[in-house]
């Protein structure tokens, strides 16, 4: 469409109606700044951040299928830890020790030097053998603190019971030994729960588990640095 000057037109009228047919174009073209559907154009380091966003995920434990779904064993990322996880049977291989659980069991009741020990109505004792290695640079003592091994049982964590530990003379706490890098440890770890969460060791819905903490690492906080799966 052309403008024409026609007599008894004002120029100001003229120059309205070439403005008005300018902005029509620019409307129809999306502009210089945009495209034609009006989003605008992804830059380079959104396109870099959701690429790392994916790289990040596809390490993540439930992307390894590493979960109580898949039942994948392996390394993974969780709660942005390297988190490891075995079955019942195998050996969990950490950066500072090695563990393999060798066997799990109950007791309503234990007894020591001091007598029967029995926990509260409602509670019962696990035992859970091990045999740890000690895989780093220097002398350790398993559990010395007390936070280096838990259990989970539906997402509850429960630590080892010192009633417990005190009379089984098995426990790492009894043999208080100090392991030189390279050796290896038989012990016990004496935890107290509720016998419904004791009853659910073996159950894949429960998703049982003993967490393991690197010597170094902040022992009994979370995330663990990995886990042996007992039901599998």
């Amino acid at each position: 469409m052309h403008a024409e000057c026609r007599p008894g037109k004002s120029p100001a009228i003229l120059a309205l109606a070439i403005l008005a047919v300018a902005l029509l174009v620019l409307a129809g073209c999306g502009g210089p700044r945009g495209n034609s559907d009006g989003n605008k154009t992804e830059t380079g380091s959104a396109k870099k951040k959701k690429s790392g966003q994916a790289k990040k995920d596809a390490r993540s434990c439930e992307a390894r299928g590493i979960n109580v779904e898949q039942g994948r064993e392996g390394t993974c990322i969780r709660d942005g830890t390297r988190f490891t996880v075995v079955d019942k049977g195998h050996v969990l291989r950490l950066r500072e020790v090695t563990v393999r659980v060798l066997d799990v069991s109950t007791r309503s009741s234990l007894s020591g030097p001091v007598g029967v020990v029995k926990p509260e109505k409602g509670a019962t004792f696990v035992l859970v053998e091990l045999l740890v290695r000690n895989k780093s640079n220097t002398p350790e003592v398993f559990n010395r603190s007390e936070k280096q091994v838990r259990v989970l049982v539906a997402g509850a964590g429960f630590p080892v019971a010192p009633g417990g530990e005190s009379v089984v003379p098995s426990s790492f706490f009894n043999q208080n030994r100090t392991l030189k890098p390279g050796q290896s440890q038989k012990g016990t770890a004496v935890f107290k729960m509720k016998s419904t969460a004791a009853q659910a060791l073996e159950l894949r819905g429960a998703d049982p588990q003993v967490l393991i903490w690197n010597f170094s690492d902040a022992t009994g906080q979370k995330p663990a640095n990995g886990a042996v799966r007992l039901w599998q």
